[in-house]
């Protein structure tokens, strides 16, 4: 992983989000087929200015990426990030990727003097739980949905 560097997506990146995106859907949809590339909805999000997109990068391959939003912190006054949504390719899993693009988050965290870097893991993902129990601490709270779409689960 020497040669893996990170940065915020930007819109030139559409085409190779785009790509990873519809695995990341088709990995939590549990579909029997996956979902077209869908390059519109890739740059919808790249465009969004609620969140920010951090990809990781091995030479100009985008391998991982991690959805993220600054928010308020209510208790401490201060602010915080939830990442909303973290994938690695398959192809690339089992090197670390997934610490290192929360690691990334965080130190980016720092720097913004955030108090926390938090998210969600479905349940069912025993393989990312365990991941994420090497280097952080399950937080002390459970989280709820209800879905507005029915046609929409995972």
């Amino acid at each position: 992983m020497s040669s893996l560097t990170f940065r915020l997506l930007q819109a030139a990146d559409t085409p190779a989000f785009a790509v990873l995106l519809a695995g990341y859907s088709h990995a939590l949809s549990h579909a029997e087929t996956a979902p077209a590339v869908d390059p519109e909805r890739a740059r919808a999000l790249l465009d969004d200015p609620a969140v920010e997109i951090l990809g990781a990068f091995e030479a100009d391959q985008l391998l991982a990426f991690a959805l993220f939003m600054d928010i308020p912190e209510a208790i401490s006054g201060r602010r915080a990030c939830q990442i909303d949504d973290l994938f690695v390719d398959p192809a690339a899993r089992g090197r670390g990727l997934a610490q290192a693009v929360v690691e990334e988050i965080a130190r980016l965290g720092a720097e913004r003097d955030w108090m926390q870097v938090r998210w969600i893991v479905p349940a069912d993902n025993t393989v990312a739980r365990r991941t994420y129990q090497r280097f952080s601490e399950q937080a002390p709270w459970v989280n709820h949905v209800i879905w507005l779409d029915p046609t929409q689960r995972w």
